[in-house]
């Protein structure tokens, strides 16, 4: 059998707070405020599937299990470089785009 990759580690989390809490998931459903059939979908939801939770419900699962946004997703987020632009003269700009002054 091949192993699904699923794209939020909820399982385990949640499988873990129950467990430490002595609860069932419908009780982790009622509490945090999210129906078990979005539960089921985001435990269930694949790497290669275009489905992304919204992050508000991110937020809702994080509070809940107590960990961060990052511990649930199971993949990592490209990080965003920050660059100064260069300065381009007027002249140098116009020669580059072939613009007429």
């Amino acid at each position: 059998m091949m192993k699904r990759n699923t794209k939020y580690n909820l399982s385990r989390l949640i499988e873990k707070k129950l467990k430490a809490h002595n609860i069932s998931e419908v009780d982790f459903c009622t509490r945090v405020g999210i129906t078990r059939s979005t539960l089921l979908r985001d435990k269930s939801t694949l790497t290669t599937d275009k489905f992304s939770m919204p992050e508000e419900r991110l937020r809702i699962y994080a509070q809940a299990l107590d960990v961060k946004i990052e511990a649930i997703l199971n993949y990592s987020i490209p990080q965003r470089s920050v660059f100064e632009p260069k300065e381009v003269s007027k002249s140098k700009l116009l020669q580059e785009t072939q613009l007429r002054p």
